[in-house]
């Protein structure tokens, strides 16, 4: 088991070798993303450690500033299972969710997120006002839900080096 990293305010959380095959699952997410025209950031949604939803960005391509990963991967299984209420379920994405996106998880019932890319990873998605508004969001939500990061951080930052924010 390795020892994971997590934003200021949450506990550290471990992470397995389930964790790194969805994490790789994500990672793929991201290079369709990044191959459509939009931010190299990938999602999916698992149970009992088996993938049931995969998504990616689609801000730039859908020309819809809420299309982040999370929430496009969440839209996709709630209208599918027809149930805001994802109880079970894990997120598995490239990079640290925002404030928006944390507030998705928080409504949908998700209690474990695992990601790849920290926020100082990529300082183009999260500085300023985002990264002041990020932290907020994770001290709400730390008390309902597990965060672990750092799960093939080096892997999921490389996609966002050069990555235009959105």
């Amino acid at each position: 088991m390795n020892r994971s990293s997590a934003p200021r305010g949450l506990k550290r959380r471990r992470f397995d070798g389930s964790d790194v095959r969805l994490m790789r699952a994500a990672i793929a997410e991201a290079i369709a993303a990044a191959r459509e025209g939009n931010a190299p950031i990938g999602a999916v949604l698992a149970r009992h450690g088996r993938i049931i939803e995969r998504g990616h960005n689609k801000v730039f391509t859908q020309h819809d500033i809420t299309a982040h990963a999370e929430v496009v991967v969440i839209r996709k299984l709630t209208r599918r299972i027809k149930s805001f209420d994802l109880k079970g379920c894990e997120l598995f994405t490239t990079f640290v969710p925002c404030a928006m996106c944390t507030a998705t998880i928080l409504r949908t019932n998700i209690r474990r997120v695992v990601y790849g890319a920290e926020a100082e990873d990529a300082p183009q998605f999260s500085a300023g006002i985002h990264q002041r508004l990020n932290r907020r969001a994770y001290a709400l939500a730390k008390s309902r839900v597990a965060f672990c990061g750092g799960v093939l951080r080096e892997a999921c930052a490389g996609l966002l080096d050069k990555a235009k924010s959105d």
